[in-house]
């Protein structure tokens, strides 16, 4: 019964987006059912502070970059995988995870959201962004050579969004399909890549209960917590959708909620400095031993 509630919902979903469907008809279906019960709050995180310092530890340099995402931003499994080199400003220290309409993509919230980014994680990024001016930032480990530099083969946001609007109609699922196609090919990361990975680490840590990379953003919501970041900062961190159109269940305290950079960059400094000091300091060390280990290698005799 779950399942075919789930297609059925799934199907209303496709044609909203089309727009064969009006979003006010379809809103009391999608609607129905939210209201079970849900997890505790008051319980334990899937992975504590200590078990991510273990999975650090035995990171190597690619699943630092990659999972780096996840700890510091908090962010879904897949959501790095459509991060573009355009939307990423090492020098002004800002990440912006940005739906991609002209590629039918859109993130979970449906929101766009812009967090800083701390200095243990550029440094991680950094041989993925000094290499190239646009395109996909993370790629599979396949293309990331021995060197430590990836290889890229799109060029830019805008080169991909030609070539999707150039080999398929207009219509919202065609052009999404095209565009994870073509992304594929160009050796983009996926959530399947990410999962992946984590298992790796968690066996490498010794951690062997069923655990996903979800529990990473529980960390990263939990460390919000602790912090005494505002609500609507958390909302805001986390890319939840405040519901600003009106109507049933809507809250129109989001609409006159403005939060400005310099605030969210306080905010979230206090984070790193308060619950997330242990792993921002995990991460700097072995970061540091990595890079060692390259230049070591780099300087020996051939």
């Amino acid at each position: 019964m779950l399942f075919i509630l789930a297609t059925a919902r799934a199907m209303v979903r496709w044609a909203v987006e089309e727009r064969l469907l009006p979003a006010s008809a379809a809103a009391a279906f999608m609607q129905a059912g939210r209201d079970r019960a849900t997890h505790h709050t008051l319980s334990e995180v899937p992975l504590d502070t200590d078990e991510i310092v273990r999975l650090i530890a035995v990171a190597d340099a690619y699943q630092l970059a990659l999972f780096s995402f996840h700890i510091f931003h908090g962010v879904r499994v897949a959501e790095p995988c459509w991060l573009m080199h355009e939307f990423v400003d090492i020098e002004k220290g800002w990440i912006d995870y940005r739906c991609i309409e002209e590629l039918a993509y859109r993130t979970k919230g449906r929101i766009d959201k812009r967090l800083p980014i701390p200095s243990a994680m550029r440094d991680a990024l950094q041989p993925w962004m000094m290499h190239g001016r646009g395109g996909l930032v993370l790629l599979k480990r396949r293309h990331f050579r021995a060197a430590g530099m990836p290889s890229r083969r799109v060029t830019s946001l805008q080169a991909i969004i030609q070539q999707v609007h150039g080999a398929t109609p207009k219509g919202w699922s065609q052009r999404s399909r095209a565009a994870v196609d073509l992304l594929k090919k160009h050796g983009a990361v996926e959530g399947d890549d990410v999962r992946r990975e984590f298992n790796k680490l968690l066996a490498a840590a010794g951690i062997y209960r069923k655990v996903t990379p979800k529990a990473l953003r529980h960390h990263f919501a939990t460390a919000l917590e602790r912090a005494g970041v505002p609500y609507y900062t958390r909302k805001y961190l986390l890319g939840h959708r405040l519901n600003e159109r009106g109507g049933h269940g809507s809250d129109i305290t989001a609409i006159y909620t403005h939060l400005e950079p310099d605030f969210v960059r306080a905010t979230y400094q206090r984070v790193l400095d308060g619950p997330l000091a242990k792993v921002v300091d995990a991460f700097e060390k072995r970061l540091a031993q990595l890079t060692a280990t390259t230049t070591a290698a780099h300087a020996a005799p051939s």
